[in-house]
């Protein structure tokens, strides 16, 4: 079982909207199904959460319009003519814009320099959030989407990446590599992608990254176009719970 916390409501919102992004980003190149979509971020169990933390407004707004992806679905067996791939997408391109507009509003700047999944709590004045993963694949496809979402999010920084893009190696993805230790050799494959994005000096060298994190988000989406839909139900005894206080669950 692997177990990890985060600090803060807006670490724990910040986490929240880049899974929310990542399974956009996967939903939207049909490599997640919209069962596993769902079971990712986008159900009502998400708003339960949302709510007993008083997070933002504005995150379970994303989370309702996540919800909604399934009447549009819903709507292609009722209107012959509806032209439902066209209406999904949009509204995926939608809450993608959602999430990234949300994660650079400055209230996240210290995030972005800050952030970390694997914090120790040492004080009982701020929120935290104990995500518990019942298994190793459980937490290795999570940490995927997270990368995936972070992959996005770094790319529409554009000239602004390569600071963001040093804090992501060196508060998450050096930590990430010491807990896999070489227990997953997907996940240790996903990690050296990031080690080979160029971060050279020369004029050119943001517009490069740029490229290669294109590649890397490619790559990453690519992997769970391989997995079996029925390994990736993320709310089962398999996936993964939510506690506001240890043993104390909110999702399940």
């Amino acid at each position: 079982m692997m177990n990890l916390t985060i600090s803060g409501k807006q670490n724990i919102e910040f986490y929240l909207l880049m899974v929310g992004l990542g399974a956009a980003e996967a939903y939207k190149y049909k490599h997640i199904s919209l069962g596993v979509f769902e079971s990712l971020h986008y159900d009502l169990s998400m708003i339960v959460l949302i709510d007993e933390y008083q997070l933002s407004k504005d995150l379970r707004e994303i989370v309702f319009q996540g919800m909604g992806m399934e009447d549009i679905v819903d709507a292609a067996e009722w209107f012959e003519d509806f032209d439902w791939e066209s209406h999904l997408r949009d509204a995926i391109d939608y809450l993608e814009l959602d999430c990234i507009s949300r994660l650079m509003e400055p209230s996240y700047h210290t995030c972005i320099n800050d952030f970390t999944l694997f914090d120790v709590p040492n004080t009982d004045s701020v929120e935290h959030l104990y995500i518990s993963f019942v298994s190793h694949h459980s937490f290795e496809q999570i940490m995927m989407i997270f990368m995936l979402g972070y992959t996005v999010f770094l790319i529409e920084l554009g000239e602004y990446c390569t600071d963001a893009f040093d804090s992501f190696k060196r508060n998450y993805l050096t930590n990430l590599r010491a807990i896999n230790r070489g227990e997953s050799e997907v996940l240790s494959e996903a990690l050296e992608l990031f080690d080979s994005c160029d971060n050279g000096n020369d004029f050119l060298s943001n517009k490069r990254q740029q490229l290669w994190l294109r590649k890397i988000s490619i790559d990453l989406r690519g992997h769970f176009f391989r997995l079996k839909e029925s390994s990736m139900r993320y709310r089962s005894e398999k996936g993964l719970v939510y506690y506001r206080r240890p043993k104390e669950t909110i999702l399940n």
